[in-house]
């Protein structure tokens, strides 16, 4: 006589099935937590867009973490906006909250897989240049405005008149304040 438990048994093992694979975008930098244990907890958001009745776009942010060291060190380097798939399971976790006992679902990832990296420029500041005869700096990317020469004026510095500061220049004021003719 065959035994059905084992029978039963390969059939639940085939339909039981606990895997998820997404492909969205980081939604922010990934948090490192060191737990008290030793292990670090990785946990990062995935924002994946789903196509709605209307013909705007819905999006759904799920929560992942890994505790695996190599797997967390590398999803650390990634950046907001890099386009990523994980793979892995759905968990449900529990925990008290002030108003009783709450539980989230979030992915355990196995693995993550960067599909496309997100471009960033950073421009660093060039050292001083002597001499006055320099054009304007070339603006920064994002400010698209068309640069125009100064015109120099006759005293050499840029921008109209030389300006005077200090006691010297307020002597000089006034006396070409006291040179001027007087209307009254």
């Amino acid at each position: 006589m065959e035994d059905t438990t084992d029978r039963d048994r390969d059939i639940n093992r085939n339909i039981d099935r606990n895997e998820v694979v997404l492909s969205g975008r980081l939604s922010g930098a990934p948090g490192v937590k060191p737990l008290p244990s030793g292990d670090t907890l990785t946990t990062w958001k995935l924002t994946v867009r789903r196509p709605g009745r209307t013909r705007e776009c819905v999006t759904e942010t799920f929560e992942c973490m890994t505790f695996d060291d190599p797997l967390g060190r590398s999803v650390a380097d990634l950046r907001p906006r890099d386009v990523i798939e994980v793979r892995g399971t759905l968990r449900r976790r529990f925990f008290t909250t002030a108003y009783g006992r709450a539980s989230v679902h979030s992915i355990l990832a196995d693995s993550v897989r960067v599909l496309e990296r997100t471009v960033t420029v950073t421009f660093e500041e060039s050292p001083p240049t002597a001499g006055p005869a320099e054009a304007d700096p070339a603006p920064r990317p994002g400010t698209a405005r068309p640069t125009v020469p100064r015109q120099r004026s006759p005293s050499g510095s840029p921008g109209g008149p030389a300006r005077r500061s200090g006691a010297k220049g307020a002597r000089e004021k006034e006396a070409d304040r006291r040179a001027r003719p007087s209307l009254s």
